[in-house]
């Protein structure tokens, strides 16, 4: 069993998810995690991605759990957890966290990443998949996830390749050059 008290605080645990006691803003369509839920199952760009983080997840995975931010519906972390890894669903969305409960996910927080709800320096793993073109401000929240990650933690991250319609954080090299700037890669 998962000891996620060395990981949050002021969460409520109320009807298997711990929640934060505000809504927090989310930058995703309203009906978004309803309509993805129905097709990821059967969706080869949905599994091929879920084989090919899997992949990365192997080679590089330290020690304790995997905190996957963002992760929506709980598609990457029940693969994830189907394999043996103790996965966390973070979703702000209560929708997500939800769709994720019925996925039989046991760890699921539904807040906001930060260190209101997070201890610095305690996550060992962090994935945030397809999420970063999402969030208004990327370069702080890629400093409040190195302020969560442990000293020798394991950050994973997809971005889309190519700009979409509408968004601010477009490729890898976007993210690439703030993490330089930032320091947190050479």
């Amino acid at each position: 069993m998962i000891n996620i008290d060395k990981y949050i605080h002021d969460l409520k645990w109320q009807d298997g998810i711990w929640r934060s006691e505000e809504d927090d803003a989310v930058s995703y369509p309203e009906n978004g995690h309803n309509s993805f839920n129905e097709i990821e199952e059967n969706s080869f760009w949905f599994t091929r991605r879920n084989d090919i983080i899997l992949e990365a997840v192997k080679r590089y995975f330290g020690n304790g759990l995997f905190f996957d931010v963002g992760g929506g519906n709980g598609f990457v972390s029940t693969n994830l957890k189907k394999v043996g890894y103790d996965t966390v669903l973070v979703e702000p969305s209560f929708a997500g966290c939800l769709n994720a409960k019925k996925r039989s996910l046991n760890h699921i927080v539904n807040s906001a990443f930060n260190t209101k709800y997070f201890y610095p320096d305690s996550a060992e793993n962090i994935g945030v998949f397809d999420v970063l073109e999402h969030i208004k401000n990327p370069q702080y929240f890629l400093k409040t996830v190195h302020t969560i990650l442990a000293k020798k933690g394991i950050l994973f991250i997809t971005v889309p390749e190519k700009k979409s319609y509408g968004q601010k954080r477009t490729s890898g090299q976007d993210i690439i050059n703030d993490m330089r700037k930032m320091k947190y890669v050479d």
